[in-house]
């Protein structure tokens, strides 16, 4: 058994569980990131998202050792059926700006993500993109025209977003909204 998976499948999907435990304790002993990722695979859902949610965190901290594991991120970002996994890789995918070799792949499985399905997944692939465009300018010419796309999504949160960051693109000087930056 995964030393994680005891801790990861406290609560349900409603819930952090113990998702801020097992950052903490990673974050401080990188060594235990193989066995965080390995929970991206976990059987069950909330386990899981539980995972995603602590890697989110550890990648605030630790983006180069993160960047590491970049195919498992793509993976779970494309393909889980968990919306909570899939909007906390799009998190973890900003966080890799720090990390320039990651950032195309990065940016390519951001841009998918602005399909999906789940409203909260496409807002934070847009917020990602807008990052990493920022952060990144020779990739503004990729993101940007996906971004103005999404001034028109039907969900009005998700196009409330994507108008912010493209306005945010135009005027670098202006600052990321709070709510926006999860830092260490």
């Amino acid at each position: 058994m995964n030393r994680f998976e005891p801790l990861l499948s406290q609560g349900d999907l409603t819930s952090d569980g113990l998702a801020n435990e097992v950052a903490r304790i990673v974050g401080d002993r990188p060594q235990f990131l193989p066995d965080l990722v390995e929970m991206l695979a976990g059987e069950t859902r909330a386990v899981r998202g539980h995972a995603a949610d602590a890697l989110e965190k550890v990648a605030r901290k630790h983006p180069v050792e993160v960047a590491a594991w970049t195919p498992r991120i793509v993976e779970a970002a494309q393909s889980d059926d968990v919306p909570m996994v899939r909007w906390h890789m799009a998190m973890v995918l900003g966080h890799l700006s720090a990390v320039p070799a990651a950032v195309p792949t990065a940016v390519r499985t951001l841009c998918k993500q602005l399909a999906d399905p789940s409203p909260f997944v496409r807002s934070w692939a847009i917020t990602s993109l807008c990052r990493l465009a920022r952060e990144h300018p020779d990739q503004q010419g990729r993101i940007l025209p996906r971004l103005v796309q999404l001034t028109l999504d039907p969900r009005p949160s998700v196009a409330k977003r994507a108008q912010t960051a493209v306005r945010l693109l135009s005027h670098p000087e202006t600052r990321l909204p709070a709510s926006w930056v999860k830092t260490a």
